[in-house]
């Protein structure tokens, strides 16, 4: 009896030590969604241990997103290429990695990433979004409206995605457009403050253009 109890007492340490792991990694989970220095040791410290491969391709993306938040690029794009070493069709480390070059001011590098990542999910907006972000740049603006066009048919009431448009629009000349958008973007989110920005210039332009045809 003494020694079932003993065994008995045993298996409770081991499932408590084990519950504890398991919350203390919860803990640090969640710290690694976060921004900022803080995220980045959280990430890293779960990328040390013995963990399950979908937390270890959480951890770096996290951790990459942060390093981007931080300025730390290169270290961002190391991070992505991580988990393309552990998910080579993980559409999500092409779409981060896309952002990290276009920070890099390497916008050709960004739409093959943005491109790749459409490939591997064709129905992830966000892609077509920031793809058609980066076309407007280099004066694509045919193909940007398209992708805007597709992102927003896969989500409508998107504010950041609306406000893509209306700024491709604004480059594309197109200030009417543009002014519909960045009314629709305001009225999903009130308080966007690019948003609303740009629409004060689009009306600034606007008026101009009115005053100029003598209206």
């Amino acid at each position: 009896m003494i020694r079932i109890l003993s065994i008995l007492a045993l298996v409770s340490l081991v499932v408590a030590c084990a519950g504890g792991a398991q919350r203390a990694l919860i803990d640090e989970r969640r710290a690694c969604l976060g921004n900022g220095q803080g995220a980045i040791e959280a990430c890293t410290r779960i990328i040390a241990r013995d963990v399950p491969r979908d937390v270890l391709i959480e951890a770096y993306i996290n951790r990459g997103n942060a390093r981007v938040d931080t300025g730390d690029i290169d270290g961002a794009l190391a991070d992505m290429q991580a988990v393309i070493d552990l998910d080579p069709d993980d559409p999500l480390a092409y779409f981060n990695r896309g952002d990290a070059y276009l920070k890099l001011d390497k916008p050709e590098r960004a739409i093959a990433e943005f491109s790749r990542s459409i490939e591997l999910d064709p129905n992830y907006a966000p892609s077509y979004s920031m793809r058609g972000s980066v076309y407007s740049l280099v004066d694509k603006h045919a193909l940007a409206l398209a992708d805007h066009d597709r992102a927003l048919s896969l989500e409508p009431k998107d504010a950041v995605m609306l406000y893509n448009r209306a700024l491709s629009l604004f480059f594309a000349q197109d200030y009417e457009r543009a002014l519909t958008d960045l009314d629709a973007a305001l009225r999903v989110r009130a308080s966007y403050g690019v948003a609303r920005e740009l629409r004060a210039e689009v009306l600034r332009i606007l008026q101009q253009q009115k005053a100029g045809n003598g209206g």
